[in-house]
Formats: C-alpha cells, structure tokens, sequence
C-alpha cells in the first residue's frame, strides 16, 4: 500500500484550484454599467415662444429688434430691445402678458372713455388700445393678453413714430391673439 505525503496533497490541490482547475470558481466581479443618460426634459413652452423675436422686428419695419430675454415663462414674456442695426437700445421693451379676463374688463372700465382709450375692432372677442403703445385683448372666457411697448428716450428722437408703435403692438398683438 502506497501512502501519500498529505502536505504535498495538499499542495497540489490548492494549485489545481488556483488554476483553475475543479471545484467552484469564484465570478469575475461585475463591471459597472454607465448610467443610463437622464431623460431630455421637455423645454417648457413660453409666452415669448408664441412671439418670435422675427415677428417683433417685423412689426416694427426693422426699427427695432430683440436684443436679450429678460422673463420668459407661461405667463409673462419681457424682451429687452435695441436698434434694428443691432445698436442697443437702454429703456427700450416689449411687454406680453397673458392675464385673467377679469383684469381686462377691469383695465377696459377703468380707461374706457377717457383720452388714452381706443376701442380696437376685429382683434380677439373685445380688445382696446391705451396709449398708442399698449394693446389688451379679451381672447375668450379664460384668457386676455397685453402687448406693450415701452420707450424711455430721455430728450431724445423716439426709433419710431407713435403711430409705427401704435401699429407694431396691434400687429403682435392679434398675431397672438390667434395662437393663445
């Protein structure tokens, strides 16, 4: 009977099993997956997106252009203007608003008759001019919208006429009108 050296056993056991060979191996460790890209985030849609800076300079034959956003969201679009040759313009902005109905029939008594109003015809269910420079419209039961122009020319020669103003504002203004 032969006997066996059991450190040598035992020797080459742990070598089989270290190569490899018999016995349970261990799984090699799991890579770690890359994160999966976070989903796009649908860009919220804007009032001033309703009003492309294109229509504003059209509106307005050129004379002004948009310069910067300062507000943007669903209720409120403030563009900060300059000169349709890019020239920046200090005290210059469009205002759009989308209001309560209930501050347009507010708006509409309190001027209604009075020097600054005009009734304006043919725009949304009901709409006025205020001031050559603001137009306010009643669109339907849930919604009114304000276009207005603002132009602090501190002695200077105004870019436009009151009448180009005038017209600009009414232009935008029923432009949106349609899309609200």
């Amino acid at each position: 009977m032969k006997t066996m050296n059991y450190p040598a056993y035992i020797l080459l056991v742990a070598l089989a099993l270290a190569c490899g060979g018999g016995g349970e191996t261990e799984a090699p460790p799991e890579t770690e997956k890359p994160a999966a890209p976070e989903p796009q985030r649908e860009k919220k849609a804007t009032l001033c997106d309703l009003v492309p800076e294109e229509d504003v300079s059209s509106a307005f034959g050129g004379k002004l252009n948009v310069a910067a956003i300062s507000t943007a969201d669903e209720f409120n679009c403030l563009y900060d203007l300059g000169l349709g040759s890019g020239e920046p313009l200090d005290g210059a902005q469009l205002i759009v608003h989308k209001v309560q109905p209930v501050m347009f029939e507010a708006e509409k008594e309190q001027y209604e008759g009075k020097d600054n109003y005009e009734a304006l015809a043919g725009v949304g269910r009901d709409a006025h001019v205020l001031n050559q420079a603001q137009v306010n419209v009643l669109v339907d039961d849930e919604t009114a919208i304000r276009v207005g122009l603002m132009l602090i020319t501190m002695g200077e020669e105004p870019p436009l006429a009151k009448e180009e103003a005038r017209a600009g504002v009414i232009e935008l203004a029923t432009r949106l009108a349609e899309k609200v």
